[in-house]
């Protein structure tokens, strides 16, 4: 039971005698104290604990962690492996834990720190000093980030535990403040670099007998979110299946019981919400596998409802809605569509919703929330930073939309309409619907009047378009509109309108070429620049070229394809 090191070698060679001692001969052999007092003790302690979990108003930990003496890695944390005292301790919780209805685990308990350091040794000879020794020229200062865990769970019949990372909180640690002690088993610092101080990085690692009462294990293994509970959720309900899906079986009310932690403590933030991809759509999959027709209401109108969804989880949403009476399924899709965090969003899943159960339940709701809904409402436009600028409109918004309100109401597919043709700015002809009326040309709802009224406008602008007329420039003049009307903007205006100037050398500072190039790029000007690094200041050589010209070339091209296939039959 003695406490032992082992340091590198850093010359020679070491010798190890490795012996086990025995007792032999006359006498009496030893024999390990019996704690029957500390049994009972405990086991009443354990009771009252696990009477008090039972009432919500008695506020106490979930979990014990009790923390061991000796160091054990992973590779060898096992109750069988336990040294000393920890077998001692842990032979009589596990007596005492049996008796009260409580589960004891074995686990490791890591903590991991990052903060600031203080340089405390010898600046001057600091570069000088080998790399053993460069630690100790540092001291930790404030800890800015702490992360404290189990892992690595162990039962006491020797077989893994299927519990995941699960966090820790003060008041479950016995005693108390048996953390302020601890050395860490790993702390490396890390010089100032640039505009960064000083700083330190360590880690603990301790093994921890664990205890909760047997009726709150599913809460305990809620403690570590959903990268804990939707495995485990996954297990039981592929244990229930190969049952034989009584709708009776404990297995079933387990999950049951699990599913209720899981809403209550479901992240509320879409940033959070989506640290687990497609956490959503998993659980409403296996709701649906049980049979649980609560919770997959509790899950939408909860957590769906309230904006918590994105693109993946609608194909799972529209299949669950199915699973519900008719009047309910649609007053829940038509908040599921007003509250979506995108009109692309609510699109999608009342055109998903429209392919799975149309006509199984009233979506006209639904459909009036999505038209209300999308962008390009200048009454409803707010200012917002440009970093929180919403992306533009995709033609797959266009194309759900229309595809949803056409089966629906016709009146509402024609409205939709009126706003994709009238709002250019948001819905651009070329980007968003050319392409959306393509996709959707040879579509279920092609010869739909919206479709068609949508496809019209769409062949009206190619032909337009297409009558222009297309030749390469006669002459250098190239249009002179520009975004700035500095002296320098102004100057460079007057040779891009010359006919007979090809390039011009603008000699100037830095600054003013800078500014200049950006002007040519920002009005997307028919010119290419280059810098002469002669002299001083250097020159901005521009030079015209037909780039215009064959941007209208290549969309001629375009416009002539997309026109013919909308001609296709």
């Amino acid at each position: 039971d003695c406490v032992h090191e082992v340091l590198p070698v850093t010359s020679g060679c070491r010798l190890t005698l490795v012996y086990n001692l025995s007792r032999c001969g006359r006498g009496t052999q030893p024999v390990p104290p019996i704690y029957t007092a500390e049994q009972a003790r405990i086991c009443g302690m354990l009771g009252d604990w696990s009477e008090q979990k039972k009432r919500p108003e008695v506020a106490s930990p979930e979990k014990v962690i009790y923390l061991l003496e000796h160091s054990y890695t992973p590779e060898n944390l096992s109750f069988a492996a336990l040294k000393g005292a920890d077998a001692a301790r842990a032979s009589t919780l596990l007596a005492a834990a049996g008796k009260a209805q409580c589960e004891l685990y074995l686990a490791l308990l890591s903590i991991e720190e990052s903060g600031t350091a203080e340089y405390t040794g010898d600046y001057r000879g600091r570069y000088r000093r080998s790399d053993l020794d460069h630690n100790d020229d540092f001291k930790a200062g404030e800890v800015y980030e702490r992360e404290e865990s189990l892992s690595h769970w162990c039962h006491p019949a020797g077989s893994e535990a299927a519990m995941g990372e699960l966090p820790i909180s003060e008041d479950e640690i016995s005693p108390p403040g048996a953390l302020a002690d601890l050395a860490p088993d790993e702390e490396n610092f890390r010089e100032a670099t640039g505009n960064e101080g000083a700083s330190f990085e360590r880690s603990y690692r301790r093994a921890a007998l664990v205890l909760w009462p047997s009726h709150r294990r599913l809460a305990v293994l809620n403690q570590g979110g959903l990268q804990a509970t939707l495995p485990y959720l996954t297990q039981l309900t592929q244990a229930w299946a190969k049952a034989g899906e009584n709708p009776e079986s404990p297995i079933r009310a387990e999950a049951h019981e699990l599913t209720g932690y899981m809403l209550a403590d479901w992240p509320r933030e879409i940033r959070h919400a989506r640290k687990v991809p497609k956490a959503g759509a998993t659980m409403l999959e296996l709701l649906g596998r049980l049979g649980d027709t609560a919770r997959t209401d509790d899950f939408l109108s909860e957590i769906c409802a309230h904006g918590l969804f994105d693109l993946s989880d609608n194909e799972q949403i529209a299949q669950s809605l199915r699973r519900l009476p008719p009047s309910r399924a649609a007053e829940l899709l038509e908040r599921l569509v007003a509250n979506s965090t995108s009109a692309p969003i609510g699109a999608g899943l009342l055109a998903r919703t429209v392919f799975a159960a149309l006509g199984e339940f009233e979506m006209r709701p639904a459909a009036f929330a999505l038209v209300a809904i999308l962008p390009g409402d200048s009454t409803r436009q707010v200012e917002l930073p440009s970093w929180q600028q919403p992306p533009p409109v995709e033609p797959q918004l266009v194309i759900d939309a229309l595809t949803a309100l056409c089966q629906i109401d016709a009146a509402l597919a024609e409205r939709a309409a009126g706003v994709f043709l009238g709002r250019a700015a948001t819905y651009g002809v070329d980007s968003v619907l050319v392409p959306a009326s393509l996709a959707l040309n040879h579509s279920v709802i092609a010869q739909a009047p919206a479709v068609a009224r949508l496809r019209g406008a769409c062949v009206a602008h190619l032909h337009v378009r297409i009558a222009e007329p297309l030749a390469p420039p006669t002459d250098w003049a190239r249009d002179s509109k520009l975004s700035c009307s500095c002296r320098y903007c102004v100057e460079l205006g007057r040779f891009l309108a010359d006919p007979e100037a090809r390039t011009w050398n603008f000699k100037a500072a830095q600054h003013d070429r800078s500014h200049v190039e950006s002007t040519i790029r920002e009005s997307d000007c028919d010119v290419i620049t280059a810098t002469i690094r002669r002299g001083s200041p250097h020159i901005l050589e521009c030079t015209k070229n037909q780039a215009s010209y064959k941007r209208r070339t290549r969309q001629r091209q375009k416009d002539l394809a997309d026109l013919a296939r909308f001609e296709e039959e």
